[in-house]
């Protein structure tokens, strides 16, 4: 971690794509299954459906690293500091 400077874009940019590791972990069955499915359905390439499933999960994966995690991190905060306040009126 100390080898990126603090606040400079490749570090933001390394650490967005760690935090994306687990949820493509926990996604990579489903996701890419689901597409690996669906496009030899359609009949496309094997090679083709594989980079196709892979690209469906990094970019889900993504999302759920970049917004949706910070979004139930922050919501799981404000509720906790919520019940500590409310705890702390009885």
């Amino acid at each position: 971690n100390h080898l990126f400077p603090q606040g400079d874009a490749l570090h933001k940019t390394v650490r967005l794509l760690g935090l994306t590791t687990y949820p493509f972990y926990l996604l990579h069955e489903s996701v890419g299954g689901l597409v690996l499915d669906r496009t030899s359905r359609l009949g496309i390439a094997p090679g083709l459906s594989l980079v196709m499933a892979f690209l469906a999960t990094g970019i889900i994966a993504l999302m759920v690293a970049a917004w949706l995690e910070p979004l139930l991190r922050n919501g799981l905060k404000r509720g906790a500091g919520l019940l500590a306040h409310r705890e702390s009126l009885s």
